[in-house]
C-alpha cells in the first residue's frame, strides 16, 4: 500500500499567500525579517490578504497559518519547504515539535510523501534529527551534514524543548565547536545553526508553554536571541491568547495569533469537506442509569468512573465499531477505534479491566458477527483476529516511554501505532483497536479512526476539539487512496463513509454544546450560535465603531441576536432580504451588503451538520406487511454492480480527447507576474514590475501533471482503464501540444477537473455493468435482518434530512414521511390510481447506489406493481422537480444527465441478468408526470 498525495487548494492557497508575503524580503533564499512587517501590511491590501480575518500585526519576525486539525498541515509546510527552494533557493530549515509523537508522525509524512514531492520537484528532502544521547553524535549529524552540506534541502527536526534551557546540548559552548564549524569563535551548536540564517517552521505552537522557547526568536524582547534574525512560520490548529493577572492586571507573555497569512478554521474546513463529521453518543444519564440496575457514572469519591460505567461505553464503542466495519471493509477501508482511559494501570496493570473487559466483550460481540451473514471476505478478516497460540491481536497500546518496551509483542504494537501509519491501515494487519492515556494527542492522528471513546475524565485540562482531532482526518482506502468528497461525488455518500463516532459518558451529556462552544469561539464565519463582537466588524470590514455598533443595531431590529449578541438567524437568508442589503449599504456605502457576504459568510453549499447527536437519528418505523412484498424487488435491485468499460474506439476517443483538451489550455497560455521588493530606507514595499510572460516555464511540470492526472483518474474512479489506452492517450496528448506549441499555466485542482471532464465525455458510451452472484441479506442491510426478515425500523438519516407532517400514502412502507426535496414529500403522500393496474407497496430507496463515472446515483423511489393480467413488474425512478422534458433538458447539470444515462445502462444490464424472472423498469418522473402515464409509456417501449 501507498499513500496517494495531492495537491489541495486551500493547501496552495496558504502557500501562495506565504510566498506573496515573503517576496519582498528574500534575498538569496535568506529572509530579510526587517521588512516583514511592512510587507504583511502591503499583504493585508491585497485581493487575497483581504479575505484574512485577523489582522492582528505584531513587530516580530513570525507568520502564522492557522489551519484545522486534520487538513494536511503537516504537507502544507513540507511543500511550503519545496516552493522556498525551488523560488528562491533557500536551502536550511528547521522544523521545532512539541512532543515525541508529532516528532515521530512528521518524519513519517517526510518519508511517505518523498516520492511524491521528488516527481514534482526532482529533489528529496534531507532529514538530520538531534541524537536522544550521544552529543558527538549530535554534533557530528549538525556540522558535518545540516551545516555545511550544500546545494541541498536540509531540514533539521528538533524538539522545541531542546533549546529552551542553557543546560541542553544544542546550548553549551565549547572550543570543540570552533574546529566543527570553521568558524573561528567558540560559541554553541544553536548559535552557529542560527547564523545560517534557516527558515524555522513551529509544529502546534499552543504546546509550548512559558516564553523560553520564543525567547530565541523575538527580537524585541531579547536582542541576545540566536533566532532574532530568522523567520519562524507556526502551523496549528489552536493558539494561544494572552491571560491577564488578576493582581498585577498584566498580560502574560505569549505571542498570539498575529502576522497571519491563512486561515482555515474548524467551520470552514467542515464546509469544505475537509474533515470528517462528527456524531456524540453520550450515556444514559445517571439516574436512568440506576433505575435500570446500573450504578451511577460517576463515582464521586474517586471523581472517575466505574467499573459498570466503563463497560457499557466499551459495549457501545465496540457496536459502533461493527456497526460500521463490514460496509467500509467491503470498500477496502480499514476501520480503526481509539480510547483514551485514565491510568497506565487499567491497560497494563496486574488486573487490567479495561483491556480484559474489553476482550470479554470484542468476543462475544465477534460470534455473533460470524454467526451472521457476513460476507466470505470478511469472515477471513475476522478469522485473523488471533495468534496461533489464542492470543487476541486486534488491540495495542501506547503509553509514554512505551517507545522503550522491550516486551517484543507489545513493541510491534507500539511501533505500529507511532511509527508506521502504512502497516496500521492495512486490511492484513488485525490491530484495529488503539488504547493510550492521552499520550496520542496533538500531531498523532490516523485518518481511518472512525470510532473514538472517552473513558478517562479528563474534562478541564483538555479541550473537547483537541480530543476529537485525532479522528478529523479524512479516510483512505486500501490503494492509498484519500475519500475526499470530489472523489466520492455524492455528499451523502461522502459522509456515510466520514463519519467519526464519539462516545462519552453520561456525566458528559454537555460535550456536543461544549465541541459546539469551542468550535464557535475559534471560527469567524458567523452563524447561528457565533457571538458577534463589535471589535470583529471593526476589523474584518476596516470600519469605525460606530459604524460597527449601526449594524449590531439593524441585526437586533431584525431579530437576527439574542441578548448576548449570539446570531439568531442564517446571516446568507437576512441578505436576501432587500431591506436588510439596504440599511447595509447605507452604514457602509454602496456595496456594503456584498462586502458585508464576502467578509463573514461560507460560499459552500454543504448543508449538513457539523456535529449530531447519536440520539437524533430518529429510527423511522417498517411496516412489515408492506416490507415483506418489497423484498424481492430489494433483492433484485442490489445486486452487487461493477462499472466497466468495454468496446472503446481508441482512435476516435483520443482524438476527440486530445482536441478538448488543447482548446482548454489554449485558454491559459499567459501568466502574470508581479515583482515587489522591500525598501529599508523608506521601510515600505514597491511594485517594481508588472509583466504578462509566456508560461513556458510550466511545460515540464503541466505534462509531469497530465501524466499524472490521467492515470489518477484511472486508479481513483475504479475504473479499470485499460493500461495501454492510457498511455496513448497521454502520449498523443503531450504530442499535441508540443507540435501546437500550446502551454498550460492550469493548477492542479483545474487539471483535475479537466481531465475528469474530457475522460467522462468521451468515455460514457462505453459505460456497462456486470452482476456478481445474488444478494445475500446480512443485519448491515438497512430493512432486513441476516434472515431476509424486516427490521423493526430504519434510520431517518438514511432516507432524507426532512420530516414531513403529513401522513404518508397507505401503500407507502414507512410510517413517516422522509424527505430532501418538495416533490418527494409530495409523492410520499399520494396513493395513485393506476386503473387496472395497482401499487402493492412503494417506498424512498436507503442509500441505493449506481456507480457512475460521475460519482454514486441514488434513484428516489421503487415500485413494486401488480398488472391486470397478474404480472408483476418493479418500478424505480427518479423524481425531478423540473416541469418537463424541455426544461429538464435546458436546466440539469451534465453530470445529473450522464447519471440518468447510466442507470438506464445499469437497469438493461441488471434485466439481462434477471433473464425474465422479473421485469425491473427505470425512467426519471419529472414534476407534473402522471405515474401512469410514465408506466404505459415505459411498458410500450
Amino acid at each position: 500500500m501507498e499513500i496517494v498525495f495531492s495537491k489541495q487548494t486551500h493547501q496552495q492557497n496558504a502557500i501562495n499567500n506565504i510566498i506573496e508575503i515573503l517576496s519582498p524580503c528574500m534575498d538569496k533564499g535568506v529572509v530579510n525579517v526587517a521588512g516583514l512587517e511592512s510587507s504583511i501590511k502591503e499583504f493585508y491590501k491585497s485581493e487575497n490578504g483581504l479575505k484574512i480575518p485577523v489582522k492582528n500585526i505584531s513587530k516580530h519576525n513570525n507568520i502564522d497559518i492557522l489551519m484545522e486539525t486534520g487538513t494536511g498541515k503537516t504537507y502544507t509546510y513540507l511543500e511550503m519547504i519545496f516552493e522556498l527552494n525551488k523560488r528562491f533557493g533557500s536551502e536550511k530549515f528547521i522544523i521545532f515539535l512539541p512532543r515525541t509523537s508529532i516528532l515521530e508522525s512528521v518524519k513519517q509524512n517526510i518519508s511517505l510523501s518523498a516520492k511524491h514531492f521528488s516527481s514534482i520537484y526532482g529533489k528529496q528532502i534531507a532529514v538530520y534529527e538531534k541524537s536522544t544521547n550521544k552529543s558527538k553524535k549530535t554534533s557530528s549529524i549538525i556540522s558535518n551534514g545540516y551545516f555545511n552540506n550544500k546545494g541541498e534541502i536540509s531540514v533539521l527536526l528538533l524538539m522545541a524543548q531542546s533549546i529552551k534551557s542553557k543546560k541542553n546540548l544544542l546550548n553549551k559552548s565549547s572550543e570543540r565547536y570552533i574546529e566543527l564549524f570553521d568558524n573561528g569563535e567558540q560559541s554553541s551548536i544553536l548559535a552557529n545553526i542560527a547564523k545560517l540564517n534557516p527558515i524555522c517552521i513551529l509544529d502546534e505552537p499552543h504546546l509550548l508553554s512559558g516564553d523560553a522557547f520564543l525567547n530565541k526568536f523575538i527580537r524585541s524582547k531579547n536582542e541576545e536571541a540566536e533566532f532574532r534574525n530568522c523567520l519562524l512560520v507556526r502551523f496549528g490548529a489552536t493558539f494561544k491568547k494572552a491571560s491577564v493577572d488578576k493582581k498585577s492586571k498584566k498580560k502574560d507573555d505569549v505571542l498570539e495569533l498575529s502576522n497571519v497569512a491563512y486561515v482555515l478554521d474548524s467551520k470552514m474546513a467542515f464546509k469544505e469537506y475537509l474533515v470528517k463529521q462528527i456524531t456524540v453518543s453520550s450515556q444514559e444519564n445517571a439516574k436512568k442509569a440506576q433505575s435500570s440496575g446500573i450504578k451511577n457514572d460517576l463515582d464521586i469519591n474517586r471523581n472517575k468512573r466505574d467499573k459498570n460505567a466503563i463497560s457499557i461505553m466499551l459495549q457501545t464503542a465496540i457496536n459502533r465499531h461493527f456497526e460500521k466495519e463490514e460496509r467500509l471493509f467491503n470498500k477496502g477501508i480499514k476501520a480503526l477505534s481509539l480510547f483514551f482511559i485514565e491510568n497506565i494501570a487499567d491497560y497494563k496493570g496486574d488486573d487490567p479491566f479495561v483491556k480484559n473487559e474489553f476482550e470479554r466483550l470484542y468476543k462475544i460481540k465477534r460470534n455473533e458477527i460470524l454467526a451472521s451473514n457476513i460476507s466470505k471476505e470478511y469472515k477471513e478478516y475476522l478469522e485473523r483476529d488471533f495468534s496461533e497460540n489464542g492470543e487476541l491481536k486486534v488491540h495495542g497500546g501506547y503509553f509514554s516511554g512505551d517507545a522503550k518496551t522491550t516486551d517484543e509483542s507489545e513493541k510491534i504494537a507500539v511501533d505500529m501505532i507511532l511509527k508506521d501509519k502504512i502497516s496500521l491501515l492495512s486490511l492484513k494487519e488485525p490491530l484495529r483497536f488503539l488504547f493510550s492515556v492521552w499520550a496520542l494527542q496533538e500531531g498523532w492522528d490516523n485518518p481511518n479512526i472512525f470510532t473514538l471513546t472517552k473513558l478517562d475524565k479528563r474534562d478541564s485540562e483538555i479541550s473537547a476539539r483537541q480530543q476529537v482531532g485525532r479522528g478529523l482526518r479524512l479516510c483512505v482506502n486500501n490503494k492509498g487512496t484519500r475519500i475526499t468528497k470530489e472523489f466520492i461525488g455524492d455528499e451523502n455518500e461522502f459522509y456515510e463513509i466520514n463519519a467519526l463516532d464519539v462516545v462519552v459518558g453520561a456525566d458528559e451529556n454537555n460535550f456536543i454544546d461544549k465541541l459546539q462552544k469551542e468550535i464557535n469561539e475559534s471560527s469567524y464565519n458567523l452563524e447561528v450560535g457565533v457571538n458577534i463582537k463589535n471589535d470583529d466588524l471593526c476589523q474584518r470590514l476596516d470600519i469605525t465603531p460606530k459604524q460597527a455598533r449601526n449594524i449590531l443595531q439593524i441585526l437586533d431590529e431584525l431579530g437576527a441576536l439574542d441578548e448576548n449578541d449570539n446570531i439568531t438567524k442564517p446571516l446568507d437568508e437576512l441578505l436576501e432580504n432587500a431591506e436588510f442589503s439596504k440599511r447595509i449599504d447605507e452604514v457602509l456605502g454602496y456595496g456594503g451588503a456584498s462586502k458585508f457576504r464576502t467578509a463573514f459568510i461560507s460560499s459552500s453549499v454543504n448543508t449538513h451538520k457539523q456535529i449530531k447527536s447519536a440520539n437524533d437519528d430518529e429510527s423511522i418505523k417498517i411496516k412489515k406487511s408492506l416490507a415483506r412484498e418489497f423484498k424481492e424487488l430489494w433483492q433484485s435491485i442490489n445486486k452487487h454492480a461493477n462499472m466497466r468499460y468495454k468496446d472503446i474506439d481508441e482512435i476516435k476517443l483520443i482524438d476527440e480527447s486530445v482536441e478538448d483538451f488543447k482548446q482548454n489550455l489554449e485558454n491559459h497560455k499567459s501568466i502574470s507576474v508581479v515583482k515587489r521588493i522591500y525598501d529599508a530606507k523608506d521601510d515600505e514595499v514597491r511594485i517594481t514590475s508588472k509583466d504578462s510572460i509566456e508560461s513556458t516555464k510550466n511545460d515540464v511540470l503541466i505534462k509531469e501533471q497530465i501524466k499524472g492526472q490521467i492515470l489518477e483518474f484511472s486508479k481513483n474512479q475504479n475504473l479499470a482503464l485499460p493500461a495501454m489506452f492510457c498511455a496513448k492517450l497521454i502520449a498523443k496528448i503531450l504530442k499535441d501540444i508540443k507540435e501546437a506549441g500550446v502551454i498550460g499555466a492550469l493548477n492542479r485542482s483545474d487539471l483535475r477537473e479537466k481531465v475528469s471532464k474530457l475522460i467522462n465525455k468521451h468515455l460514457l458510451a462505453s459505460v456497462s455493468y456486470e452482476f456478481g452472484g445474488e444478494y445475500s441479506f446480512s443485519n448491515a442491510d438497512l430493512l432486513y435482518d441476516n434472515k431476509g426478515e424486516p427490521k423493526e425500523s430504519v434510520k431517518k438519516s438514511a432516507l432524507g434530512k426532512y420530516e414531513s407532517y403529513k401522513k404518508p400514502a397507505k401503500k407507502y412502507m414507512y410510517e413517516k414521511i422522509i424527505y430532501d426535496s418538495n416533490i418527494e414529500n409530495e409523492v410520499s403522500m399520494i396513493d395513485e390510481n393506476l386503473g387496472k393496474d395497482e401499487i402493492k407497496v412503494f417506498a424512498k430507496l436507503p442509500n441505493f447506489k449506481i456507480p457512475t463515472p460521475v460519482g454514486e446515483y441514488k434513484p428516489d423511489f421503487a415500485y413494486v406493481i401488480k398488472k391486470g393480467s397478474g404480472e408483476q413488474i418493479f418500478f424505480v425512478c427518479e423524481t425531478k422537480g423540473y416541469d418537463d422534458e424541455m426544461d429538464f433538458e435546458k436546466s440539469a447539470g451534465e453530470g445529473e444527465k450522464i447519471k440518468i444515462d447510466c442507470a438506464r445502462k445499469f437497469f438493461k444490464a441488471l434485466n439481462d441478468e434477471l433473464k425474465g424472472k422479473v421485469k425491473v423498469i427505470y425512467e426519471k418522473r419529472l414534476n407534473k408526470q402522471n405515474l401512469s402515464d410514465i408506466l404505459k409509456r415505459t411498458l410500450r417501449e
